[in-house]
């Protein structure tokens, strides 16, 4: 249910993002920005995928990875989440995501 939000939202972003661009009345500059927007969004949504597989391939069953420009949560099921573990997500989120390890969070659900 928390992927299809997400998925919802950022297609939602990403067609205002065209609608945008289709406005014969911006200038290229505009166009410019508004195209940086839309592959900003683009790398964050290719980083939670990508982060997202990398945690399942280390035995988590589900992930769902949200990232922001400098922060990164993490919502994980497990049955216990010990030091090891919360551990090797956040390694994964920091070299994956390019996010800095005091700004990752990780909420465990069962």
């Amino acid at each position: 249910m928390a992927k299809f939000a997400r998925t919802k939202t950022r297609d939602q972003s990403i067609e205002t993002i065209s609608t945008v661009l289709n406005d014969t009345k911006l200038t290229e500059e505009d166009k410019k920005a508004v195209s940086a927007k839309a592959m900003a969004i683009t790398d964050i949504i290719e980083a939670e995928s990508r982060i997202e597989n990398l945690i399942k391939a280390k035995g988590f069953e589900e992930c769902v990875v949200y990232i922001t420009a400098k922060s990164a949560n993490v919502v994980v099921k497990t049955d216990g989440l010990d030091q090891d573990k919360a551990t090797q997500i956040k390694n994964i989120i920091v070299s994956e995501g390019k996010i800095k390890g005091e700004n990752v969070t990780i909420t465990e659900i069962n």
